[in-house]
């Protein structure tokens, strides 16, 4: 490489073109308007060629790392070459470019005379790749030019879009939040208006779940749990009280409360029993007097307050005057529906647990180891469980499960006459035809209730009618003609 580089210095060393021949005296021989023509068509130097480009077109070649590479690049290699050529004719590049411009361009016209075919075809060449590299440089920035104006079209377009998408979102997100609020607004109005149309159904609606006949039912199997369980206990229960116990303060009161449960004859009937009897007769009916009183109480409460179940039975009076059947009984159902009496059956027992205690000292129980009302209900709770059980079971049926008619537990109150057309005697048989009522004496008079009954009430087109599904069982006073001859046989006289 080292010897390739020192033949080629060597060759160019000898050689020297017609420019360089020309001594400088010879500058001034041609007009000098003929060198400037002259210096104007001479194929010029690659530097000088490059150095006019940019000083004629300085945009054109200014653009694109490409060009500019070959215009930074090349004149330096040029440069180089000219300074060779000048020192070879014993003239400097310095002394040159401090010459006048007239000789300078004197000088420029000589070499463009003696350069010879080789540099006008050089600077032809040269003059096309610049035409071919204008016209490329043109196209490409035409091209540059509606690339960017399409560009700045879509930015315009793309921007104009966004506005119109936001509008729209913002447009949806109003119309989103009405429709939320409407919405809000409707469910809010469809709940109500369910809640209104469940109650108008709820009272409106005329099913009833039961019949009469099971309305009978239920109160038949009460009557016999009543029943059993007075037996029962009037059986274990043992009368074993002083006459000295009498007159306490205890007694008394329990004397008066039985006076008020069962009424005074069966009340001195228990009190007589207790001093002379032994067969517990008159026990056994009281226990069974206190619990179809207590039960028809259950059966017939609005509420567990004495006081509000009276009020709501005496407005219902007026609802059934005023509404028909259907409007009054659904009225009484969900009435009686929301005032439920809320105590469980256990309170319930427990209630009736303290009515018992208080018939068993008059009866003469007394000993604290057998009778109370916490050892009566722990003695007892399960008999007087299932009496309570079936005393609820027969309100909730009769006041909120059935509303095409109205039923009601029947007893008859004592001293009331006797009618055997709307009560059974279990003891005595009237012996007389239907619908004759006894009303001769005492003795044909009611003494007590011992199994409940049923009475119907409807209400139809025609007017308000009645009926009894059920007689209630009652005892007349005659039957305590058995305990009066009992007693007389011990010498006892009845006060």
């Amino acid at each position: 490489m080292a010897k390739s580089r020192a033949r080629r210095k060597k060759s160019r060393q000898k050689y020297k073109s017609p420019a360089q021949k020309i001594t400088k005296p010879a500058v001034g021989i041609l007009p000098l308007h003929l060198v400037e023509t002259l210096a104007a068509t001479r194929p010029r130097t690659r530097q000088q060629t490059n150095e006019d480009r940019i000083r004629l077109q300085p945009n054109l070649y200014l653009k694109g790392p490409q060009h500019n590479d070959e215009i930074e690049d090349k004149p330096t290699k040029n440069a180089k070459q000219n300074h060779r050529d000048n020192a070879q004719t014993g003239q400097s590049f310095d002394l040159v470019k401090s010459l006048p411009e007239s000789a300078q361009m004197n000088k420029m016209g000589v070499r463009a005379l003696q350069g010879g075919g080789r540099d006008r075809r050089e600077g032809s060449l040269a003059r096309r790749k610049v035409l071919k590299r204008t016209v490329w440089v043109k196209e490409m920035s035409e091209e540059r030019d509606a690339d960017e104006t399409e560009a700045m079209e879509r930015v315009g377009a793309t921007s104009t879009s966004h506005s119109t998408l936001m509008e729209t979102l913002e447009l949806m997100k109003r119309e989103l939040w009405q429709a939320r609020v409407q919405n809000t607004q409707t469910q809010k109005l469809l709940d109500e208006k369910s809640a209104e149309l469940e109650g108008a159904l709820s009272f409106l609606n005329q099913s009833n779940f039961l019949s009469g006949a099971d309305i009978v039912g239920l109160t038949k199997s009460l009557n016999v749990d009543i029943l059993q369980g007075a037996a029962y206990m009037a059986d274990v229960l043992d009368c074993s009280i002083s006459l000295t116990e009498r007159g306490t303060a205890e007694y008394e009161k329990a004397l008066e409360q039985t006076y008020a449960s069962l009424g005074r004859d069966l009340a001195e009937a228990l009190r007589k029993e207790a001093e002379w009897g032994s067969d517990k007769f008159a026990v056994q009916i009281s226990l069974q007097v206190c619990m179809v009183t207590f039960c028809a109480n259950v059966i017939l409460s609005w509420s567990a307050e004495d006081h509000e179940s009276g009020v709501l039975e005496d407005l219902y009076k007026r609802v059934f005057v005023k509404e028909n059947q259907a409007v009054a009984g659904r009225w009484r159902s969900v009435t009686r529906g929301i005032t439920r009496d809320t105590r469980d059956s256990k309170d319930l027992v427990e209630t009736m647990a303290g009515t018992l205690t208080d018939i068993l000292m008059v009866a003469g129980i007394q000993d604290e180891a057998t009778v109370g009302t916490r050892i009566l209900f722990k003695r007892f709770y399960e008999n007087l469980e299932r009496v309570v059980d079936g005393a609820l079971k027969l309100r909730t049926a009769v006041g909120e499960d059935i509303t095409c008619m109205d039923i009601v537990p029947l007893t008859v109150g004592p001293g009331s006459p006797f009618d055997d057309r709307n009560m059974d005697d279990v003891e005595a048989d009237v012996g007389d035809a239907a619908g004759d009522v006894l009303m001769a004496d005492d003795a044909d008079r009611v003494l007590c209730t011992i199994e409940l009954g049923l009475a119907q009430t409807c209400k139809g087109p025609s007017g308000t009618y009645q009926d009894i599904l059920l007689k209630p069982k009652i005892l007349r006073r005659s039957a305590l003609s058995s305990l009066e001859n009992n007693w007389s046989k011990r010498w006892v006289v009845w006060p």
